[in-house]
């Protein structure tokens, strides 16, 4: 009698467990409207405010600025330049009687309509602007508009405002109103903040950054 061979019985073993573990896998891959759903969950946080300087302004610095900022020489389109770096040109009527941006409706927007358009001959940006709108991009447009499009002074033209120092649990170790910043960020992290450092030795290591040099005994 014929011995069944050892390596026939492992492959055939091995091959029957890979089909089971096919099986389960096949069996527990979403599909249908649940695949549909898991593949249209955003990979993005949205800003519960959206900031013009911050959010809005590098999107049109990247993407529209070259043919609707404040370059006439290259701004379209010819018939009727459009200008989006200012609300009084993205909310002025156009030649249809519309604005480019309306605030508070995203969805009449011609703006996200143009954007979300899939004729490539309509779409903005155009295809041979090689620029795209990304997802997460377009969300924020949207909710920026749906706040009211508010547009911002450049920041440089901005004056500063002073900022109340956040509370803090260890008052006492806020030797300024920065520190008061520091430490709150230190406790939302709920972390605890070094010991003060002996002055002497903070003062040799600001010398080494500052000149590479030891600083002389008479400065200690």
């Amino acid at each position: 009698m014929k011995s069944f061979p050892f390596s026939l019985l492992l492959a055939t073993t091995l091959f029957f467990v890979s089909c089971q573990k096919t099986k389960e896998t096949t069996a527990t891959a979403p599909s249908g409207s649940a695949a549909i759903e898991a593949s249209s969950k955003p990979a993005y946080v949205l800003p519960e405010v959206v900031s013009f300087n911050e959010h809005i302004q590098p999107i049109f610095a990247d993407t529209c600025y070259h043919c609707h900022g404040p370059d006439s020489g290259t701004r379209e389109p010819k018939k009727e330049p459009l200008r989006l770096d200012g609300e009084k040109y993205a909310f002025a009527p156009r030649e249809d009687g519309k604005p480019v941006i309306k605030p508070g409706d995203p969805a009449s927007s011609s703006m996200i309509q143009l954007i979300k358009e899939k004729d490539p001959d309509i779409r903005m940006p155009p295809p041979e602007a090689h620029k795209e709108i990304r997802p997460e991009q377009l969300a924020l447009l949207e909710r920026w508009i749906e706040q009211g499009a508010k547009y911002e002074e450049h920041w440089a033209f901005i004056a500063p405002k002073k900022s109340t120092p956040p509370a803090v649990k260890q008052a006492d170790w806020a030797k300024n109103p920065i520190d008061s910043f520091v430490l709150a960020k230190i406790e939302e992290n709920k972390f605890t903040p070094n010991e003060v450092e002996n002055p002497r030795r903070l003062y040799r290591r600001l010398s080494f950054d500052l000149t590479g040099l030891p600083p002389s005994k008479e400065a200690v």
